[in-house]
């Protein structure tokens, strides 16, 4: 939106949302520590509902995310209202982190692990039985979202 010149922001936003659109951090030491905890993992490239849509289709389960525990930049939240930066955490694409899914009994290892890399890693759903991706709110309330990400061929 910034690049596209819908979305205004002064020159330390413009700064840090260029860095990270054009120079993502590569989270190779997270994965290379999920390794053996973590059931899947995708980076977020195509926008959080699409890609996690890719591990709920390969694993035939439904994915569950829980909006209020989606982690929001501070420049996200000085720039837009809560509604379209939900908006473009869960469709906007290109962040290059990390979603996976573990085992109940793994998150005390993905604890351990986000305090040794000194990296929060933050629990936004689950899986469970179903299909596709849902979106929900802290107290259980089913939170619409009309787009599901970049989707390369439509």
């Amino acid at each position: 939106a910034v690049i596209e010149g819908r979305l205004v922001v002064d020159k330390q936003q413009h700064e840090f949302l260029m860095q990270r659109f054009y120079q993502p951090t590569a989270r190779t030491d997270v994965g290379q520590g999920l390794l053996g905890i973590a059931n899947a993992a995708v980076d977020i490239s195509d926008g959080l509902l699409a890609d996690l849509g890719h591990i709920a289709t390969a694993s035939q389960l439904a994915a569950i995310i829980t909006v209020d525990q989606l982690p929001l930049s501070t420049v996200i939240n000085q720039v837009v209202a809560k509604p379209q930066a939900l908006a473009y955490a869960l469709n906007g694409g290109d962040d290059y982190e990390l979603c996976f899914t573990v085992a109940r009994e793994n998150i005390a290892q993905v604890k351990t692990l986000s305090q040794q890399l000194l990296l929060p890693i933050t629990e936004v759903g689950t899986m469970k039985a179903g299909s596709g991706v849902k979106c929900i709110d802290g107290d259980g309330n089913d939170v619409v979202i009309d787009a599901t990400g970049y989707q390369h061929f439509n």
